[in-house]
């Protein structure tokens, strides 16, 4: 990420990806679960509004309203240099068309457990003698959701949803499917240069 600096709503191109956290004991959770410092991803979709992927389900909202009223902090933007205005449209309306679906809770574990299983972090024999049953239990989950068997093709969460948006049309920004994702991965983009930091709108 680039020198810290604020930017305004105004500054914000359609197809824009933004990435926050929030107070809220699931972000928290989220955080902790995929090593991240961010919880939640957005897609901008111009005339201040994002769509995003709730536990209410793909709504549209008012993005000044989600900072203001809504508690979303550390809210960064990134943005694909190389996105055209076509292009962005494309992505755009491709999200707008997921607008109602259900809330993805099992895409969510599994793409946690593609972030790294908790019982890997140390090292895999010692965690086999103090986990033995947990330890192929977390891993058989691990296995599981990199496979997609946690995934409803009907369903998505925050980060499947934008990521999948561009990979629809045409961008593959990770390399492997939506469903294996996590907002933390948009910082990394930016960190690698594929995304540029904008800035952070509060």
């Amino acid at each position: 990420m680039g020198n810290f600096h604020i930017i305004d709503i105004e500054y914000l191109k359609k197809g824009d990806i933004l990435v926050s956290t929030t107070n809220a004991t699931v972000s928290s959770v989220i955080r902790v679960g995929t090593h991240s410092v961010v919880s939640h991803a957005m897609l901008y979709i111009g005339d201040g509004e994002v769509i995003e992927a709730v536990g209410e389900g793909v709504k549209i909202n008012n993005l000044r309203m989600n900072i203001s009223s809504h508690g979303y902090r550390n809210v960064i933007a990134y943005r694909l240099p190389t996105l055209t205005s076509e292009k962005a449209n494309t992505v755009v309306n491709y999200a707008l068309m997921q607008t109602g679906k259900a809330y993805d809770f099992g895409g969510l574990v599994g793409a946690a457990e593609n972030s790294d299983p908790v019982f890997m972090r140390s090292n895999p024999v010692s965690s086999m003698i103090l986990h033995p049953f947990a330890y192929p239990a977390q891993m058989g989950v691990h296995l599981l959701g990199r496979t997609g068997a946690f995934q409803d093709e009907n369903k998505y969460f925050c980060s499947e949803l934008v990521f999948e948006s561009y990979e629809k049309t045409g961008v593959n920004l990770l390399g492997h499917p939506a469903y294996q994702s996590y907002p933390q991965q948009v910082i990394d983009l930016g960190n690698r240069g594929v995304l540029i930091y904008l800035g952070n709108l509060n």
